[in-house]
């Protein structure tokens, strides 16, 4: 979480997941989502960035992938 609250201010992309990703982290705490919905939508959601054809592609694609094994590892 801290690496997603690290970002969650940027503007492009890569600001644009975090705060997404944060939402459902946040869900998940509250107990809105179980595990398995959790993993589902952060899968979803990197998937969707990671199709997104720009310019910092790559870049987000790194950080997704840093952010996405940390969030699915938290239970």
């Amino acid at each position: 979480m801290d690496e997603l609250l690290k970002h969650k201010d940027e503007a492009g992309a890569i600001g644009d997941l975090a705060r997404e990703l944060i939402v459902i982290m946040n869900d998940y705490k509250l107990g809105n989502l179980s595990l398995e919905e959790k993993n589902e939508l952060v899968d979803e959601v990197i998937r969707i960035y990671a199709a997104h054809d720009s310019a910092d592609k790559e870049l987000v694609s790194r950080w997704a992938v840093k952010v996405t094994q940390q969030l699915l590892s938290i239970v």
